[in-house]
């Protein structure tokens, strides 16, 4: 690997990482239905209000950067969830995480390692709720539906 490769490989790496850093900044500060509206980035906004499943996830009862932790399989894990929503009339627990990539294949069997310990520690604190956990690809606002753990595993 030539100098250029490796300041190159390390240009795309910091970028990466300041991208990641910005859309969990300004998706963090998005509430919908607010007494005085919509706060947050308008356009993202948009991209949110497009999709029907993901409103209720914005709105006033949303939480976004839920810490959890807890052991699995012996091991501590101690995450974040970028957003989180309890739908306790329906038994329902969905959380979402952002992903700033641009090819979703790269990375999914670690992404999808990721969300199931969300899930498995989730369904430690709501054992007969269905736990839902999806990736938004911020790179063209898909939702992809990645683990479900039904009430009684």
């Amino acid at each position: 690997m030539s100098l250029y490769d490796i300041i190159d490989a390390d240009r795309r790496a910091t970028f990466a990482t300041n991208t990641g850093t910005w859309v969990h900044r300004d998706m963090g500060k998005i509430v919908l239905g607010t007494p005085s509206g919509d706060v947050g980035n308008p356009e993202y906004i948009a991209h949110i209000r497009h999709d029907h499943r993901l409103i209720p996830l914005f709105d006033t009862i949303a939480r976004t950067e839920v810490p959890i932790a807890g052991r699995i399989n012996g091991r501590f894990i101690s995450r974040r969830i970028d957003r989180l929503r309890v739908f306790d009339d329906v038994r329902r627990v969905v959380f979402i995480d952002y992903k700033t990539d641009t090819d979703p294949e790269i990375m999914r069997h670690h992404y999808r390692t990721q969300l199931g310990e969300y899930a498995t520690l989730l369904h430690e604190i709501y054992p007969d709720y269905t736990i839902d956990g999806y990736i938004l690809w911020m790179h063209d606002w898909t939702l992809d539906h990645i683990v479900a753990m039904n009430e009684k595993p």
